[in-house]
């Protein structure tokens, strides 16, 4: 870039003069700028999700390993109880695809103990909030227990049947 001085009443006056070198640098590092901002906001880079936690959980949340597994679903599934340890928001900006999502959560998800989140797009398809789960302490994850309405603890007797009614007249 070539600059020229002018002096003008005792203020001087910068201008630049643009070298055809010197718009194409500018050009690719406007290129640079743009590529770097849009990776950081792909893969999970850049999203920010609010944790509050949910509180009574009893017993209260264990962490994970950091390399946890956890499972992403848009509703309950069917192989137990779950415990809700906490809701995520999104901060600013939202994941658009699952393993984004899994991305940006799964530090916070593995800290809290979490097995299961449900999370689902909205009309902008845009996951901005999330519930992350536990499987419910009564039912390890492992055992593939089923709650049962009534039933008998495990290895515990069967309640009693109920007293028969008198007979009539007495």
């Amino acid at each position: 870039m070539a600059i020229t001085s002018v002096a003008i009443r005792d203020t001087a006056l910068v201008t630049a003069t643009a070298v055809p070198s010197t718009v194409a640098a500018m050009k690719v590092a406007h290129i640079v700028v743009l590529g770097l901002l849009a990776a950081g906001c792909g893969a999970g880079g850049g999203l920010t999700y609010n944790l509050a936690a949910s509180e009574g959980v009893m017993p209260p949340p264990q962490p994970k390993d950091v390399n946890c597994e956890f499972k992403i679903g848009k509703g309950p599934d069917d192989t137990g109880k779950y415990d809700k340890l906490a809701t995520l928001t999104a901060a600013d900006f939202a994941a658009q695809t699952q393993d984004d999502l899994r991305s940006a959560i799964h530090d916070q998800v593995c800290k809290l103990g979490g097995d299961y989140v449900i999370a689902a797009q909205d009309t902008t398809g845009q996951y901005k909030s999330a519930v992350v789960l536990r499987h419910h302490m009564d039912a390890p994850p492992d055992s593939g227990a089923v709650p049962v309405p009534n039933a008998p603890p495990p290895g515990g007797a069967p309640p009693p049947a109920p007293a028969p009614a008198p007979a009539p007249g007495m």
